[in-house]
């Protein structure tokens, strides 16, 4: 599998990341901790981490359980870890997501409501990716599966949980499309469209799951090579949070696959100045220096230049943490590269 593939897959796992804005319709949540859930998931694409966190820990005063605190900390953690492709959070993530779903599948028996359907279903949903993300397959199968079934539960007691559909059309989408190969069969039908659509009635209707939805949707546009879709997404959800980081990720990938090397540079070279504020892993310095180096060799082929954003790679590769499953490959393709260039050179 690609690289760029590898990557999206991890969309599969059915990170149940929720976004923010004033919600159209609550879910079943008390109001002091729907109004803490709003305003942290503002501090989260803010990409203000401690704030976030703060404003989730008072739910364990407005909440009788710590199930709907330890998941939007789960949430928050994952997607920064993701964002900035980080470790530092992974000991405290595990405890939170796992006493999250211990008290969820508790709270669930004595009540089957949609709100603790949809709460558990996006612990396991977090829990997956994160496995994902450290190339535990079966993991990360295991808890997506039990998130798509918790959420399919969350909309039949209670169809006023928008939120759910963010999830389910994440899975619907990207099961069809790593199934696509096998869409004869007749046990297998594509999912894609009908994915996308939950997906967009998300984006239109969910409490909190809007910003998440938008973001999934140029994620499926990428993997799909629907660059030029990608663009205007990625560029209105930059206007709306022009300090983010995760979205210039996607939208630096999509201008490269459109030939625009110089627009391209330009996206990465801003994230390189972004992380150097902000707590970061070096893996995420790996991705801006590849595509640099890569971008370069395209518009102008063999150049020094392209080889010293290499050598950096390659300086720092005994320090890249390789458990995070992309990185082994970004590690081949650099010295690839760097192999045709010196030989260009030569």
């Amino acid at each position: 599998m690609n690289l760029r593939g590898k990557l999206f897959l991890l969309v599969f796992l059915l990170t149940l990341a929720l976004g923010g804005v004033w919600p159209r319709t609550l879910p079943a949540i008390t109001p002091a901790t729907a109004k803490l859930a709003v305003e942290g998931i503002e501090f989260v694409y803010q990409d203000k981490l401690e704030l976030a966190l703060e404003t989730f820990r008072k739910m364990y005063d407005t909440e009788p359980t710590t199930f709907i605190g330890d998941f939007y900390q789960c949430f928050t953690y994952e997607l920064y870890m993701d964002e900035y492709k980080s470790t530092a959070y992974d000991s405290i993530f595990t405890y939170l997501s796992d006493r999250g779903i211990a008290v969820g599948e508790t709270l669930l028996k004595q009540s089957p409501t949609g709100e603790n359907y949809l709460y558990l279903g996006g612990v396991y949903g977090v829990r997956g990716s994160r496995k994902g993300q450290f190339g535990d397959w079966w993991g990360a199968f295991k808890d997506g599966k039990k998130a798509y079934s918790l959420l399919k539960d969350c909309v039949n007691v209670d169809p006023n949980q928008q939120d759910a559909w963010y999830g389910i059309g994440l899975y619907h989408f990207w099961k069809s499309h790593k199934l696509r190969y096998l869409s004869w069969m007749p046990f297998i039908s594509d999912q894609r469209e009908e994915g996308r659509n939950q997906l967009r009635q998300a984006m239109e209707n969910a409490a909190f799951a809007r910003e998440a939805s938008r973001n999934a949707l140029f994620r499926i546009h990428m993997e799909e090579k629907e660059y030029k879709a990608v663009l205007p997404l990625a560029r209105e959800f930059g206007e709306k949070y022009p300090g983010d980081v995760f979205h210039r990720w996607y939208l630096g990938f999509a201008l490269a696959y459109l030939n625009r090397w110089d627009d391209a540079i330009v996206c990465f070279k801003e994230n390189l100045q972004l992380l150097q504020d902000r707590e970061h892993g070096l893996e995420a310095e790996v991705i801006c220096w590849y595509w640099i180096a890569r971008c370069q060799y395209e518009m102008h082929g063999a150049s020094q230049e392209s080889l010293d954003w290499l050598h950096k790679i390659t300086v720092n590769a005994p320090l890249v943490d390789t458990r995070l499953f992309y990185y082994e490959e970004y590690l081949e393709k650099t010295e690839e590269l760097k192999e045709t260039i010196t030989k260009e050179l030569e």
